[in-house]
């Protein structure tokens, strides 16, 4: 009788830990595609980020500067929020880098988006 009582549990226990064993191995094919897809979002974006030198300028009306843009990634795009205070003009552009000029229009603050393909 033990030597049924044995095998009996022997049996129970590779049941149970074949269960948990199909379990894990649903739970992780679950998972793969959202897994796969964070992969692939990560290889989406450029290892270096989109530079901007100076990154804040003050201005005083009439006056311009200059930004260098580099480490683009493909069409670079510069917009003025408020262009009743500072213009934006790109100039120099390549795949991955440009000049950004601005002008002083007003007296005020304004905020310039500057955007590539990616970012």
């Amino acid at each position: 009788m033990k030597q049924n009582t044995a095998a009996t549990r022997a049996s129970s226990v590779a049941t149970t830990v074949d269960r948990r064993a199909r379990d894990a191995l649903g739970r992780v094919k679950r998972w793969l595609p959202a897994i796969a897809g964070l992969a692939a979002l990560a290889l989406a974006y450029p290892a270096q980020a989109l530079t901007l030198k100076p990154t804040s300028v003050t201005l005083a009306t009439g006056a311009t500067t200059t930004v260098q843009i580099s480490n683009a990634s493909g069409q670079i795009q510069a917009e003025s929020k408020n262009t009743a205070i500072v213009t934006a003009a790109l100039s120099n552009v390549t795949s991955s880098s440009a000049t950004l000029t601005l002008k002083g229009i007003a007296a005020g603050s304004a905020t310039v988006y500057v955007r590539d393909a990616v970012t």
